[in-house]
């Protein structure tokens, strides 16, 4: 992605079509890693369980997002706010309940907090020449009101 201004002439490079579905697929491989965590004490592969790991993962994504930004935002968004509803929705029973629902509760908080990850990733990148700077920042704000809200829910629960 990042050799596209050094490709040639009116070549087809076909990565309008590629990189979406790649960035998908590794965001969506990485949650389901999660949940295989959370479900198998035995499980090698926890995206959240080692921060260098963690960091490696992040890398190269802000990239892969940037490149098409209005459909990996979309995405992201699409995978966030039903796990964010029904966090809020499991925050809310009473205690007793809540506490019978701690396996759902736990995967909705390492869902999210991996969202949250992707989502600092990509707001940390620096904004591509190639796009519309007020759209990534519509964007970025889009992305960064979700999880604002994540955490003023999260605050809320711990006072």
């Amino acid at each position: 992605v990042a050799s596209i201004p050094y490709l040639k002439g009116d070549a087809s490079s076909n990565l309008e079509k590629y990189v979406p579905q790649v960035t998908r697929a590794f965001i969506l491989s990485r949650i389901e890693c999660i949940r295989a965590a959370l479900s198998s004490p035995e499980a090698q592969d926890d995206p959240l369980g080692d921060e260098e790991t963690l960091t490696e993962q992040l890398e190269s994504l802000p990239s892969l997002c940037r490149f098409q930004l209005t459909q990996a935002s979309e995405y992201i968004v699409s995978l966030f706010d039903p796990v964010a509803q029904m966090y809020q929705q499991l925050l809310a029973l009473p205690q007793g309940e809540r506490h019978a629902n701690a396996g759902r509760l736990s995967q909705c908080e390492a869902e999210l907090a991996w969202l949250v990850y992707t989502i600092g990733a990509i707001l940390g990148s620096h904004l591509t020449p190639s796009s519309n700077p007020e759209t990534q920042q519509l964007i970025d704000g889009e992305l960064s009101g979700r999880v604002f809200q994540l955490a003023m829910l999260t605050d809320a629960q711990q006072a």
